[in-house]
């Protein structure tokens, strides 16, 4: 389903990184990144039914797995997440990572039991 991190690889200095293990499942608001690309409460105006179908679309509370926190030379951590992004027919997807500040990433409730 998700990839792996690949980043405790490519960065070699432990304390400034902290992989999950395993990943964590979280909610992710992609508004802080991708606010500008999503839908208006109008319907768009000039965009084609098939591009309304198989567009990507957004959701501000979004699933995701948080893969790791990364400290920048700031002080500030970001967070490494990995989250499916579906058509709106649910037909096509694509995994995507973002690098998100920690009030846009927040654990996922355990489901009732």
């Amino acid at each position: 389903m998700f990839a792996s991190t690949g980043v405790a690889e490519s960065w070699g200095h432990r304390r400034t990184l902290r992989i999950c293990t395993p990943a964590v499942p979280v909610t992710v608001d992609l508004s802080v990144v991708l606010g500008w690309a999503f839908a208006t409460r109008r319907p768009p105006i000039g965009v084609s039914l098939d591009t309304r179908a198989h567009g990507v679309r957004f959701e501000p509370d979004h699933p995701g797995l948080l893969l790791a926190w990364l400290r920048a030379s700031s002080g500030q951590w970001i967070g490494i997440c990995e989250v499916q992004l579906w058509s709106t027919n649910a037909r096509c997807v694509i995994t995507e990572r973002f690098w998100l500040p920690p009030s846009a990433v927040r654990r996922r409730a355990d489901p009732p039991r």
